[in-house]
């Protein structure tokens, strides 16, 4: 697995971190959406200088934040960044850093997969930390139902 980054949200933007300055410079930031990198279209998020607004982002998207800088010569230098979304708040995008555009669908896509499968799994196991406190009332209510079909009742009394 590649690694993750927290990108600061201000404003629902983030500051692209391929942008180039130069005049010759040629910037983007774009949500990639499609099966594959061969199939892949983009869809361009509004950017104003090295600001681009998030738009609708969410959680298991594949972004792509460019800045080529192009030689007077014409040849181009490109610096792309591929991200897959993990998670994003008000003021974080938690994103993992991925070495292409395939990549990046591919993760985004495993993302989407597992997000649907805990959706469809109805005994998806949830981990809960409890004081002792908390732990000795489960217990004591448990004791005192008696019959199978209380304890689920028993556990959304404490919880």
């Amino acid at each position: 697995m590649a690694d993750k980054e927290i990108l600061i949200i201000e404003g629902a933007s983030v500051e692209n971190p391929a942008y180039v300055s130069h005049k010759r410079g040629r910037n983007w930031a774009a949500i990639l959406r499609g099966p594959n990198a061969a199939k892949m279209e983009r869809e361009y998020l509004s950017q104003r200088g090295a600001i681009v607004d998030l738009g609708s982002l969410k959680r298991g998207d594949a972004l792509e934040l460019g800045g080529d800088y192009i030689t007077s010569g014409g040849n181009r230098h490109p610096d792309r960044r591929y991200y897959a979304v993990h998670a994003r708040t008000e003021t974080e995008l938690l994103v993992e850093l991925c070495s292409s555009a395939a990549q990046a669908i591919r993760t985004a896509r495993e993302i989407r997969e597992a997000d649907t499968a805990l959706e469809r799994t109805p005994t998806a196991p949830v981990l809960v930390a409890l004081s002792w406190e908390d732990a000795s009332k489960i217990a004591q209510m448990l004791r005192q139902a008696g019959e199978p079909s209380h304890i689920l009742q028993a556990f959304e009394a404490v919880l």
